[in-house]
């Protein structure tokens, strides 16, 4: 029996990581910093990891204000053909933070941006981030965060339909949940979706970050459930 890993497995600044496995190979991916649009690490025990010299996203399209690119929270997946990118960048146009989406042949990229413009931006909503993917039934849907914390506006964790691709939105979203209880302070963001049981399981991060850098208590985990992909639950932290 392998005995478990201790924490860090990867010792560098590698926040908002998503992990796609590719045959005996895993691929993280890791909001921007050293100069990458994107970090990426591969491993094939999650244990021993090795960071790529080369930016997996190296070009972010003309939509993204080039005097603020950093890219956040990118999400990869298998769409059958290729590969998927979805990531956080600041809109030209807008000015908001907004969901772009870029494809590969390969996990190790180069992801090319697809599209004159992002593929969610709800202005009047503060724009989007954190997108997540979820399948059910050959079914694929996105989830994002409308970032209205940037606005003195709620911030709502949204269900999307989408293409097989993630190239486009094939329905409207629904708001699942949104800040109303008092421990999540003025936002939700980060969120997971799995099914266990017959139920849904949809986790998120509360309050803000930076909080947690200030006393150590503020940042949490939280977690709702539901029958239905599309209901809105009570939720507890978890922290």
């Amino acid at each position: 029996m392998r005995a478990p890993a201790r924490a860090p497995v990867l010792d560098r600044n590698f926040p908002d990581p998503d992990i796609v496995k590719v045959g005996r190979t895993y691929h993280a991916y890791a909001t921007s910093d050293i100069g990458r649009n994107v970090q990426h690490a591969t491993s094939t025990d999650l244990t021993h990891w090795s960071v790529a010299a080369t930016d997996p996203l190296p070009e972010l399209g003309a939509r993204v204000d080039s005097e603020r690119p950093r890219v956040w929270a990118p999400e990869v997946y298998d769409n059958g053909r290729g590969y998927t990118l979805h990531y956080t960048a600041h809109d030209r146009a807008s000015g908001k933070q907004c969901i772009g989406v870029a494809l590969a042949a390969s996990a190790d990229g180069p992801f090319r941006p697809v599209g004159d413009g992002p593929l969610v931006c709800p202005t009047e909503q503060g724009g989007a981030i954190d997108a997540a993917g979820y399948t059910e039934n050959g079914r694929r849907y996105l989830l994002w965060k409308s970032d209205g914390n940037c606005c003195r506006m709620d911030t709502w964790i949204h269900l999307q339909p989408i293409s097989s691709d993630g190239t486009s939105l094939t329905g409207p979203a629904v708001g699942l949940i949104k800040q109303d209880r008092d421990w999540e302070g003025d936002l939700i963001e980060a969120p997971t979706l799995v099914k266990r049981d017959g139920q849904y399981v949809l986790l998120y991060s509360a309050d803000a970050y930076a909080k947690e850098i200030e006393d150590g208590t503020r940042y949490k985990t939280g977690y709702a459930v539901a029958k239905d992909l599309r209901a809105r639950t009570p939720r507890r932290p978890n922290r």
